[in-house]
């Protein structure tokens, strides 16, 4: 369903002789993973592990794994059809979470995951999530860039500014202020930690954290006076 809304929109739009920003947000793998959500007589592929886990965080895995098959074949069809379009198309994909792990994280657990927040590794395994920016034939002729290679890791607050940088466009004001933050740290989050010289802290040195401070304020007057006020 997800996929062929996209794509009606999408035909529409270009009969209509107009663009299309066209954002989707889908709960199709959300939680719960138990045997109830597709059927226990369900053929649930298997999950090659090597370490031991209990039963319930086995089927836990193998019915999040049926649902990011179902998703990945669902992201392929929008792929197969845009890169036929004449059209560019420009796809930009990104998960807002890691899955439910179980109670208490048992999954994660099971799998030697400590979720440390004060250590690098442990704040990736808790709240790293991938993201794609795809393009297709048409796209990259218009825009000028071929859309391969890795973009880095960052906020999801700083994903828009690198699609317009992969686009070759600059951007409003504020979003030429989230590049600069990002120069300082590519890490804002909302527990006040930053990513400065390749460590996960909780203090910037004084004149950056008042950098990062005054861009959120300003994103804080964005979301509420400024929009407001159109």
């Amino acid at each position: 369903y997800m996929a062929g809304l996209i794509e009606q929109e999408f035909a529409d739009t270009v009969a209509a002789g107009e663009t299309l920003f066209h954002y989707t947000t889908t709960i199709q793998n959300h939680m719960s993973y138990t045997l109830d959500k597709y059927g226990e007589s369900y053929a649930y592929p298997e999950v090659p592990l090597n370490t031991a886990v209990s039963d319930e965080v086995e089927t836990l895995l193998r019915v999040y794994t049926e649902g990011a098959r179902d998703a990945d074949a669902m992201l392929g069809r929008l792929v197969d059809t845009f890169s036929a379009a004449e059209e560019p198309v420009v796809l930009v994909l990104f998960g807002d979470h890691k899955p439910w792990g179980g109670n208490g994280n048992s999954a994660y657990a099971a799998m030697g995951l400590t979720f440390d927040l004060g250590t690098l590794q442990g704040f990736y395994d808790y709240y790293a999530t991938p993201y794609l920016i795809w393009a297709n034939s048409a796209a990259k002729e218009v825009l000028g860039s071929d859309f391969t290679g890795e973009g880095g890791d960052f906020s999801p607050c700083f994903l828009m500014p690198k699609v317009f940088d992969l686009c070759g466009w600059t951007g409003p004001a504020f979003m030429q202020l989230a590049r600069q933050v990002r120069e300082v740290t590519p890490l804002v989050h909302e527990r006040g930690l930053y990513l400065y010289d390749g460590q996960i802290t909780d203090a910037l040195p004084q004149e950056q954290q008042d950098f990062v401070t005054r861009f959120l304020w300003a994103e804080y007057w964005r979301e509420t006076q400024g929009l407001s006020a159109k």
